[in-house]
């Protein structure tokens, strides 16, 4: 399967539990200086599906989703898109954690 199909089936899969795709590049300064508390949140919410993607190894991802900016967090539900978060803001990222689990 290509990671596009891959992402697809992921996305579908995500019917029971909140999944949040965390739109990143290695270059960009704000994803790296959140790095280590966004590893902080996905540990503690067991119950979530965290995906991260690199937007220049996927960049049909990024294109699909309109990503203009990084990071990006996208939140699925129900095989759904239900809300993001466009900037390395992680208080939102928790209040729509929060939200949708």
């Amino acid at each position: 399967m290509q990671p596009q199909e891959e992402l697809e089936q992921a996305i579908k899969e995500s019917e029971t539990k909140l999944m949040i795709l965390d739109f990143f590049a290695d270059w960009c300064g704000p994803c790296k200086r959140v790095a280590p508390e966004l590893d902080k949140i996905c540990e503690e919410c067991e119950d979530v599906l965290f995906i991260k993607l690199n937007v220049d190894e996927l960049e049909s991802a990024a294109e699909t989703y309109a990503i203009a900016a990084m990071p990006t967090f996208i939140a699925f539900k129900g095989g759904e898109k239900v809300d993001e978060v466009v900037g390395a803001n992680l208080d939102k990222l928790r209040e729509m954690i929060e939200k949708y689990k």
